[in-house]
């Protein structure tokens, strides 16, 4: 595969800071046999449904790797020939913690990024859409990493350029397999990554801008209360399942 990207002409795509489901994004996908940059909206709507069905909010957002392995209906058809990369400098997550000593809790947004500043490369699927529909795509999640448990059970499903997984999930040529599903495993580096907390205005589609991933202070926290609170709500229900309907 070239791996050098080709990056044709976009004229309605703005960057953004603050991207967030249904807004258009940058994904990477195999052209000719040349990796090539696109647009495409973010919430993957299924080839088979009916255009009314296109009406509905499919949450379609994240697709776990659980899911996609286990061939549901959802993923089927895209995890053959329209799987792509999605390459971002970083991505929000949200911890819920007690405040102070009491049960309150509050729900804390953090920015996650790569420690030397490089771009991220997160496992993706797409459609393309009929004639004159914008295409789709949804991300990869799957178990997260050490360094990031504490924060969330899952993360983005990470792969580095040039390396065997990546440029198998990318290959058009390669049909759903024992090989390509063997890519999709969790990110194995360690210590690579960084994090602070953000504002609140993350968790609203319109703002945006670099204040959006500026470091906010972060108040005294006791990690032993956190990891209490993780705890018991492991305890009290299983690992939250990412936002998809598989019918």
């Amino acid at each position: 595969l070239n791996l050098n990207v080709e990056i044709p002409q976009v004229s309605t795509y703005t960057p953004r800071y603050n991207l967030g489901p249904t807004h258009a994004a940058p994904i990477i996908m195999i052209v000719n046999e040349t990796a090539t940059l696109t647009t495409m909206n973010w919430g993957l709507i299924p080839p088979w449904c009916s255009p009314s069905d296109k009406q509905q909010p499919w949450k379609t957002f994240n697709a776990r790797l659980e899911s996609i392995n286990e061939g549901a209906k959802t993923w089927k058809q895209p995890r053959e020939l329209c799987r792509c990369m999605i390459p971002m400098m970083g991505y929000f997550e949200w911890i819920e913690r007690r405040t102070g000593s009491g049960r309150k809790t509050e729900k804390v947004p953090y920015y996650v990024s790569r420690k030397d500043g490089k771009l991220m490369f997160v496992a993706g699927m797409y459609d393309a859409g009929r004639e004159g529909e914008s295409g789709s795509f949804t991300m990869v999640t799957g178990p997260a990493i050490e360094d990031l448990k504490w924060l969330h059970a899952r993360t983005p499903l990470i792969m580095d350029p040039g390396s065997t997984r990546f440029q198998t999930w990318l290959d058009p040529k390669k049909t759903w397999s024992a090989e390509v599903s063997a890519a999709l495993k969790p990110y194995e580096g360690q210590e690579m990554f960084r994090w602070w907390k953000v504002t609140l205005e993350v968790g609203r589609l319109g703002p945006d801008g670099e204040n959006m991933i500026k470091r906010e202070k972060e108040p005294g926290t006791n990690i032993f209360n956190l990891m209490k609170f993780k705890e018991e709500e492991a305890v009290k229900q299983e690992v939250k399942q990412e936002q998809e309907k598989i019918p």
